[in-house]
């Protein structure tokens, strides 16, 4: 996944098309998305943490870099919001929450964005 995600930024910063490797970014991510919810119901609270926060953390990271690219900016957002939604059945709202607000990108107050992450 963090392969892809470089890929994704070199590509970007190149000028290139970025379509196709958005294809594969989003792909392995419903993939782990998946491994992730199955995962979640062998393990405690910490271990669900240590599952699913990687994955959201590297998101939201590749999302904060691409904000000058509009339509990989969008999908990634659609991406980071699809990880928050499939993470709330298995980690507390508020600990999604505040590793969200820890994000450069979110931490701005404005609640029009996370709400638009809770809401999918």
């Amino acid at each position: 996944m963090g392969v892809l995600c470089r890929q994704l930024l070199v590509r970007v910063r190149g000028g290139e098309d970025i379509i196709n490797t958005l294809g594969h970014v989003q792909a392995q991510v419903v993939k782990l998305v998946r491994v992730c919810q199955l995962g979640s119901a062998q393990l405690e609270e910490s271990g669900r943490r240590e599952l699913w926060f990687p994955l959201l953390d590297m998101l939201l990271a590749t999302q904060s870099t691409l904000a000058s690219h509009q339509h990989a900016a969008h999908e990634m957002r659609q991406m980071v919001g699809h990880v928050v939604n499939s993470m709330m059945t298995h980690i507390s709202l508020p600990a999604i929450l505040e590793r969200v607000m820890q994000d450069p990108s979110y931490c701005d107050g404005n609640f029009a964005q996370i709400k638009h992450l809770l809401k999918g």
